[in-house]
């Protein structure tokens, strides 16, 4: 290929206009040189204005483009992944949905074992709602046959500061973040921030075709109200990091329905500990409803008393007597089973008392 024709096909993909579009400007410009310069700068001139006047937009994307640059704003950021490439290395895949004045693309980003690019991500620099700047990515039909950016090894993002004028041509992010009385059955995708009331334990499982699978649960808690948070697989050990009381920030958290209450399941979503945000929301002291109980929870309770049993006596392993005191507790949600054990079984109870079981421990039998 000639140097010109390879100037021209550079354009082209760079433009998104076609090689009949280059061409007729590349005639039109040299007859404006009056056909005194050489074909190769005037195919340079050309190149230059029309990669200035034809930056490209999401509505100008289309599968099988490359070199392409964008300015966009990120709007959701998916949590990374690990991936084996090719050779046995490890690699990272990051999906982020990024917005201009045109539309949404989804970017997938494409990182090495170092994860720089991920690194953005996880260090707050690359964040929901900053405006980038994509250099060298490609586009590809992706899953359901949507349009999607690829940003690979060869690629780079960058953050762009407010000060750019091309920020500021970029549409606001939207505003997707909820309380807990805001969500329905409307929302498929939320962020929400709120503190941890109590959590559960970790749970191992096996999906069909034998592949594990992990599961967890804790309960957050904002100033309008609660909700069960279900965390899936490598998430699910986030809970053992968490305390009564601290921050939690969800991102692209799916909301479901149970039972008519909602939940809100994060597997490809984030779950950010202790986030820097303004006016967070209070410490709260409410405490939990008997339906909000799951296995494995360290819970703060108030109870009606609605049946007793004991205390019975038992002979422990170690030849010592225990004792155990069986009650039947309800609130206005439901119904459950308490057991008292040694010198908590002693506590006199009646049918019809008010109970406070703070620090009591659960379990599914």
């Amino acid at each position: 290929m000639n140097p010109l024709e390879q100037l021209i096909q550079e354009t082209v993909r760079k433009t998104g206009l076609s090689r009949e579009q280059v061409f007729q400007k590349f005639r039109e410009k040299q007859k404006e040189m009056w056909g005194i310069l050489p074909d190769l700068e005037v195919m340079r001139m050309v190149a230059k204005e029309l990669e200035k006047s034809r930056r490209l937009r999401i509505e100008d994307l289309v599968p099988g483009m490359s070199g392409v640059d964008l300015v966009a704003r990120v709007e959701r950021i998916y949590e990374p992944k690990k991936f084996t490439m090719r050779g046995g290395s490890e690699g990272y895949r990051m999906r982020i949905k990024l917005r201009d004045q045109t539309g949404e693309i989804t970017g997938v980003i494409w990182d090495d074992a170092r994860g720089e690019k991920i690194k953005l991500a996880e260090s707050g620099l690359l964040k929901s709602g900053e405006a980038v700047e994509i250099k060298n990515a490609y586009v590809r039909e992706g899953l359901n046959r949507t349009t999607e950016l690829g940003i690979n090894l060869r690629s780079s993002i960058s953050v762009l500061p407010p000060t750019d004028p091309r920020v500021r041509e970029l549409p606001p992010r939207e505003q997707r973040r909820v309380k807990v009385k805001e969500l329905t059955e409307q929302l498929v995708e939320v962020d929400i921030v709120g503190r941890v009331l109590s959590t559960g334990g970790v749970k191992s499982f096996e999906r069909e075709g034998g592949r594990p699978g992990k599961i967890s649960s804790f309960v957050l808690a904002d100033e309008t109200g609660k909700v069960r948070v279900v965390l899936w697989d490598e998430k699910a050990e986030t809970v053992k990091g968490l305390r009564k009381g601290d921050l939690v920030l969800l991102e692209n958290a799916v909301v479901r329905w149970r039972e008519g209450l909602p939940e809100l399941h994060v597997s490809r979503g984030r779950l950010i500990h202790n986030p820097s945000i303004p006016n967070p929301p209070p410490e709260l002291k409410e405490q939990l409803k008997i339906a909000e109980l799951d296995g494995g929870m360290e819970v703060d309770m108030v109870a009606k008393v609605g049946g007793v049993r004991g205390p019975t006596e038992f002979r422990k392993k170690d030849g010592s007597v225990g004792r155990v005191l069986s009650l039947l507790l309800y609130d206005e949600t439901g119904w459950t089973r308490a057991s008292l054990w040694d010198k908590a079984a002693m506590v006199k109870v009646t049918v019809g008392d008010i109970l406070r079981l703070k620090g009591a421990k659960t379990k599914v039998n």
